[in-house]
C-alpha cells in the first residue's frame, strides 16, 4: 500500500502513528513492523505491512549530550 496519501480522503497529510512492535537495534536504530498510520486531514488510520527505520542516531553520546542541552541539564 501507498503511504504518500490517505487511502479514505486523499490527502498527502499522513505519516506513521504507531506500531505494535518494534526493535532497538545495538546501533540505538529503532526499527517497527507492521506500523499504522493515520491522516492528519480525516483522522483515518490504517496499518501497513511493512518494515521501517523510525528512528537513527549516529552516536548514542553525541544524542545524550545534545538532549541534555536541549533540557538545560
Amino acid at each position: 500500500m501507498d503511504t504518500k496519501e490517505c487511502p479514505e480522503c486523499k490527502s498527502n497529510q499522513v505519516g506513521p502513528s504507531f506500531a505494535f512492535e518494534f526493535e532497538k537495534k545495538d546501533n540505538d536504530t529503532v526499527v517497527v513492523t507492521d506500523p499504522f498510520f493515520a491522516c492528519a486531514e480525516c483522522e483515518h488510520t490504517w496499518q501497513v505491512k511493512r518494515v521501517m527505520v523510525v528512528s537513527r542516531f549516529p552516536d548514542s553520546e553525541l544524542f545524550s549530550r545534545k538532549l541534555k542541552e536541549i533540557s538545560g541539564q
